[in-house]
C-alpha cells in the first residue's frame, strides 16, 4: 500500500499514512462538560492499523488543567477500552507541547498478542490520540516511526 500525505483542514493536522483513510465521527462524553464528537481517521496496511482521533474541549475545562492527571485519565481510559496492559510510558514532545508516549499489550487470539502503541498530545483544546495496533512481531517499525515522527499540526 502507498503511503500518502493526509491533510485534514478542519482538524488542523497533518500525517502520512498507508492508503486512505475513512473518516467516522462518535459522541464524546465526559461527565459535567456538554457532549461532543470525537473524529476518527482509520487506515491500515497488511500488518497494523494506524488511527488519528482529536476531540475538541471546551475552553473552561482547561482553566486550571492538570496536564498529568488529564494524560493518566486517558491512558486508563484508554487500557480499559481495550483492557490492555500498560507495558511502558514516556513522556515525549511535540514542538512546544508536552505529551505521552505509551506502549500496551492486549488480547485478541491469545494473551498479551496485540500491541498498542498510541502518542497523545493536548493541543490548544484539541486532544489527538496518534494509535498503531498490530500483532505481536508484525509490526514494521520503520512504518510506525514514519506514522508518528510525520505529524504536523496548524
Amino acid at each position: 500500500m502507498r503511503w500518502q500525505n493526509f491533510v485534514d483542514s478542519k482538524g488542523k493536522f497533518s500525517i502520512m499514512m498507508p492508503g486512505n483513510p475513512t473518516k467516522t465521527f462518535g459522541p464524546y462524553e465526559v461527565p459535567g462538560l456538554p457532549p461532543s464528537a470525537m473524529i476518527t481517521f482509520k487506515t491500515k496496511d497488511k500488518n497494523s492499523v494506524y488511527l488519528v482521533i482529536y476531540v475538541d474541549y471546551p475552553s473552561e475545562f482547561l482553566k486550571g488543567l492538570n496536564l498529568e492527571e488529564f494524560y493518566d485519565n486517558a491512558r486508563e481510559g484508554g487500557l480499559s477500552n481495550v483492557n490492555g496492559i500498560l507495558r511502558g510510558e514516556q513522556r515525549i514532545r511535540l514542538n512546544k507541547y508536552i505529551g505521552r508516549e505509551i506502549l500496551a499489550t492486549t488480547s485478541l487470539e491469545k494473551p498479551n498478542d496485540t500491541v498498542i502503541k498510541n502518542r497523545i498530545f493536548l493541543i490548544k483544546n484539541r486532544f489527538y490520540i496518534l494509535s498503531i495496533t498490530s500483532l505481536r512481531g508484525q509490526a514494521s517499525v520503520i512504518d510506525h516511526n514514519k506514522f508518528f515522527n510525520s505529524f504536523h499540526f496548524t
